[in-house]
C-alpha cells in the first residue's frame, strides 16, 4: 500500500490534545461513542498551586476519551521502541495499514507551522493519521502557530529528527515517553449510564474526589480542587491579574485554555440535555437556561482573547462577574437535572 489517511473529525474537547486526539478519531466515525461521552466528561479539576507552578491547569477529570470502550489504545514506550532495531518509517506505514493512529512526542522545533517551529526546543503531542509513500509524506494532526487544531503535512526525515529529538527524561516529564496506538472498535457498545451521570454531578456540585478516595492506582494529587470549587481558584487567579499579585511568579497575559475548557464543558452539558431529553427525561427547559450559561462562557472566552490584546483589567472585572453568574447557574441548574434523573 503507498497511500492511506484515516478518518479524523472536528473533538468537541480540544483545548488539550490528549482529549482532542481520541476524540476526532471517535468523532469521524458515528455517534455511538456519545453515549460514554456524556456519561462521563462532567467532573473538572484545577491546581490551587497555580503561583508556585507559576501555570493555571484547568481540565476534565476522570476516564479520558483514550480510555473510552470504542478506542483500542496501546500504551508503549519511546525509549524502548528506539533500542528496538527497526525502521520507523516500515513501522509507522504498517501501524497505519492496520487501522492504528500514532500519538506520540515529538520535538516542534522540526514539525512546520507551530509556534517553535525553527524557534526553541519544545516536545509537544503529535498524532499521525496518514502517509504517502511515494512523496514521503505523513499526515498529522497539531496546534499550528495560531493555536488552532490544523491538518499538517510533514517529511519523513524532518518528523523522524522531531521524534528522535525527545531531550525530556521520564524524571523530568513520565508523558514524554509515551507512544500511543489508537484503533476505532466498530463493535464497541455502552448505554447511557444514567447512575454515572448523577454520581458525577453530584461529586461536581459537591466539589468532591470521592471516586479515587480508595487510592485505586495512585494518591491522587493534594494541589488540585474539583468540580465547582475551580470557580474559587479562577477567582483567585483574575484577583492576582487585576490587583498585580505575585506579577514577579505569573504571567501577564490570561490564560485562554481556561475560558475555552469552560466553554466546552459547558457545551457538552448542552449535549447532554439534549440526549436526555430524546431519552425521555425532561429537560428542554434546563436547556433553555443552561444555553444563557453557555453563553456566558463564550462571552468570557471572547473577553480573555481581548484582555491579551488590551490588558485592559475593566475586562477582567467583566469576566468575574460573569464567572459567578456561571457557578450561581450550575449549582441551580444542575441540582434541578439530578432531580431529575
Amino acid at each position: 500500500m503507498n497511500k492511506i489517511i484515516l478518518p479524523l473529525s472536528k473533538p468537541l474537547v480540544r483545548t488539550y490534545l490528549y482529549d482532542a486526539y481520541p476524540l476526532s478519531i471517535l468523532a469521524a466515525q458515528n455517534d455511538s461513542y456519545m453515549s460514554w461521552l456524556l456519561s462521563n466528561y462532567i467532573q473538572l479539576n484545577i491546581n490551587h498551586d497555580f503561583v508556585e507552578k507559576h501555570d493555571l491547569f484547568l481540565e476534565f477529570y476522570g476516564p479520558q476519551a483514550m480510555d473510552s470502550p470504542f478506542l483500542r489504545t496501546q500504551h508503549l514506550s519511546w525509549k524502548f521502541l528506539s533500542t528496538i532495531d527497526i525502521d520507523l518509517f516500515i513501522y509507522l506505514e504498517r501501524a497505519l495499514n492496520d487501522q492504528n493512529y500514532f500519538h506520540c512526542i515529538v520535538d516542534e522545533f522540526f514539525i512546520p507551522n507551530t509556534v517553535f517551529y525553527q524557534q526553541r526546543h519544545f516536545m509537544h503531542d503529535c498524532l499521525i493519521y496518514g502517509y504517502d509513500h511515494s512523496l514521503r509524506l505523513f499526515y498529522g494532526l497539531n496546534y499550528n502557530k495560531d493555536q488552532l487544531l490544523e491538518n499538517f503535512t510533514i517529511d519523513y526525515d524532518l518528523f523522524k529528527s522531531a521524534i528522535e529529538n525527545n531531550f525530556l527524561s521520564p524524571k523530568e516529564a513520565h508523558w514524554a515517553d509515551i507512544v500511543r496506538l489508537y484503533k476505532y472498535k466498530d463493535y464497541a457498545n455502552y448505554p447511557i449510564n444514567y447512575n454515572l451521570i448523577k454520581f458525577l454531578l453530584t461529586e461536581y456540585l459537591n466539589g468532591k474526589n470521592t471516586i479515587d478516595a480508595c487510592h485505586r492506582f495512585e494518591i491522587p494529587r493534594p494541589e488540585r480542587d474539583y468540580g465547582i470549587k475551580i470557580f474559587d481558584i479562577l477567582l483567585e487567579y483574575l484577583d492576582c491579574l487585576i490587583f498585580d499579585k505575585h506579577s514577579d511568579q505569573l504571567d501577564t497575559y490570561f490564560d485562554t485554555r481556561v475560558t475555552n475548557l469552560l466553554l466546552e464543558h459547558k457545551n457538552l452539558m448542552l449535549k447532554r440535555l439534549a440526549y436526555l431529553s430524546n431519552l425521555g427525561i425532561q429537560t428542554n427547559d434546563l436547556f433553555q437556561q443552561y444555553t444563557s450559561t453557555y453563553n456566558l462562557c463564550k462571552t468570557n472566552l471572547n473577553l480573555s482573547i481581548k484582555y491579551n490584546l488590551t490588558f485592559n483589567k475593566k475586562i477582567l472585572l467583566r469576566i468575574k462577574d460573569n464567572l459567578q453568574k456561571i457557578k450561581e447557574d450550575d449549582l441551580s441548574i444542575l441540582s434541578t437535572l439530578i432531580n431529575r434523573l
